[in-house]
């Protein structure tokens, strides 16, 4: 898995319980590595949208994820 480079998106995993950002993680590299196998796209973005680590290609939608502390026992994928 490719480390996080910029300061902001390692900000909010670092905000997350330890045991989400473990899962956040896992998706996170799910991410990187189905991208690399299709020779045609495009390389990965990753960024923050509405407080969120967020990736974006040129093709497709984008995609999000999130812990809230609202539901301790969930994360998302949008």
């Amino acid at each position: 898995m490719s480390e996080i480079e910029k300061t902001e998106v390692l900000t909010v995993f670092d905000s997350y319980p330890s045991e989400m950002r473990q899962k956040l993680l896992f998706l996170r590299g799910l991410i990187f590595e189905v991208a690399q196998e299709y020779e045609n796209s495009s390389p990965i973005e990753e960024t923050i949208k509405w407080g969120e680590p967020s990736y974006l290609s040129k093709y497709g939608s984008t995609i999000r994820m999130a812990w809230k502390a609202s539901k301790p026992n969930q994360y998302a994928l949008y």
